[in-house]
């Protein structure tokens, strides 16, 4: 066989979809080293954020999460002007439209808007230090989404990055089980989480990374890989259960249950058990479906269980939160604003034991309304369709990497899912913003070699210098 037709046999299977990838003749366009500097500092700045784990200090007032955010939006500036230098400087590293670029920015640009015309515009767009998700961090993450989608152009990167991401969950895990067995050296905190201060956080990460190691175990090519990667899976779902984040505890198992209906779906040469799974699949969908629904409506199984195991607290807020939508149904109150609205509508309910006895909220612990009350339905269909868009191009691209739609596409309902009990932080939106640019760099499957326009010497110099003057702006 030729090298041509491996070429084209590689792009197919999707071993290949990188617009650095080889001519015909198998040679790969050379790299200055002007431009191997960049490209090793995006590599350097976006492995360094997946570290923020264990960035925590006693200097701040919330150890567990200023000082992550900051971490992260440092990373993100790194590798936002390293890439932007190389987007200046040569063609092939400029991004090309596509769904989830278009969702992602449709997204932010309402965010900005929900931010301008919400109720405290400087809280909107600063947040505080206990939270850290406010238009700022929002605008870093996007930033790293350009980074990564436009420089990770390769499966092999993009499962280096995983697992690395893997591996810290290993030892995130490691610690939070010596948490929950009394050792004193892992006791960060008295909410339990270890590193991440709170077990619902730590649950929301390592469902990040209990997904991430299934799909390098799905795709490796040598079994011990596939053991070492199915354990460092198995092994963060032990912490989570242990660690008592029930959320994603049972959002992860039944995803990985999504992860095999899949399978059985779509990669079974039996027609019959392909025919049987899908009419599963259908069925399972519209039962999670008609759960969520019910979730909502009080005086009904699924709502009184919910009451059962998280209090009666959390319905009186989800009420308290529909009241501030209702006021502001198209934009919402802005990015951050629920503790503007939380005083306003106040149900005294919440000072009796009766209804949990928790009297403060600055969340609405929903994903669902807490989009609706800060972004209103504007934001709240941008969400759904960023999500949607991304399950929506992970199908489309299953023909090119199939593990990654078997895992990935469960890790976003799991996310949800779970979501719907808690709320993001910095590290998990970090590593949601990571799926994103994964999704986007696999169905961007065209060679972009053809664009190899590359800036003159002067030209990159006064490229970077106007760079870096701008990076030491916002960095300082």
């Amino acid at each position: 066989m030729g090298k041509k037709s491996r070429l084209k046999k590689q792009v197919k299977a999707g071993e290949v979809f990188s617009r650095n990838q080889p001519d015909e003749a198998g040679r790969k366009p050379a790299r200055t080293g002007w431009e191997k500097f960049f490209l090793w500092l995006v590599y350097l700045s976006s492995s360094l954020a997946l570290f923020s784990p264990f960035v925590l200090s006693g200097k701040f007032y919330f150890p567990f999460v200023g000082p992550k955010g900051l971490f992260i939006m440092a990373c993100c500036e790194v590798a936002f002007f390293a890439w932007l230098i190389l987007f200046l400087s040569t063609g092939k590293y400029r991004p090309r439209l596509n769904a989830i670029l278009a969702a992602f920015g449709f997204f932010i640009f309402v965010l900005i808007l929900s931010t301008i015309f919400g109720a405290d515009p400087s809280r909107s767009f600063w947040s505080k230090f206990e939270r850290m998700t406010g238009l700022v961090m929002w605008l870093h993450l996007f930033g790293l989404f350009f980074a990564l989608s436009n420089v990770f152009t390769s499966l092999k990167s993009w499962r280096k990055l995983f697992a690395l991401s893997v591996g810290i969950g290993v030892v995130v895990s490691f610690m939070a089980l010596m948490e929950q067995a009394g050792v004193k050296a892992f006791d960060f905190s008295n909410r339990g989480g270890s590193t991440l201060g709170n077990s619902s956080f730590l649950g929301s990460y390592l469902l990040f990374n209990i997904f991430l190691g299934a799909y390098l175990s799905f795709s490796s090519a040598k079994v011990w890989q596939k053991a070492v990667f199915a354990f460092a899976s198995a092994f963060a779902l032990l912490a989570v259960h242990f660690g008592h984040a029930r959320a994603a505890s049972w959002s992860s198992i039944g995803g990985l249950l999504l992860s095999g209906v899949l399978f059985l779906s779509f990669k079974m040469p039996q027609k019959k058990v392909r025919l049987a799974s899908r009419v599963a699949l259908a069925v399972g969908c519209l039962v999670v479906l008609a759960a969520v629904v019910m979730l909502f409506i009080p005086g009904n199984p699924v709502s009184d269980k919910f009451v059962a195991i998280a209090t009666k607290s959390r319905t009186v807020n989800w009420a308290i939160a529909w009241k501030g939508f209702l006021e502001k149904p198209i934009l919402g109150w802005g990015p951050e604003n629920y503790f503007l609205v939380f005083p306003k509508y106040f149900n005294p309910c919440l000072f009796t034991p009766e209804c949990g006895g928790e009297v403060w909220f600055d969340r609405t612990h929903n994903i669902v309304l807490d989009t609706l009350v800060t972004n209103g339905i504007v934001g709240f269909l941008a969400y759904l369709g960023l999500l949607g868009v991304l399950v929506w191009l992970l199908y489309k691209s299953r023909k090119k990497d199939f593990w990654a739609f078997c895992a990935i596409v469960p890790l976003v309902a799991a996310y949800f899912i779970q979501n719907l009990s808690v709320f993001d932080m910095p590290v998990s939106l970090l590593l949601f913003t990571i799926i994103l640019a994964f999704g986007s760099s696999l169905f961007d499957a065209r060679n972009r070699a053809d664009n190899q326009e590359v800036a003159s010497p002067a030209k990159r110099k006064h490229t970077a210098l106007i760079a870096a003057v701008i990076f030491l702006l916002v960095f300082s």
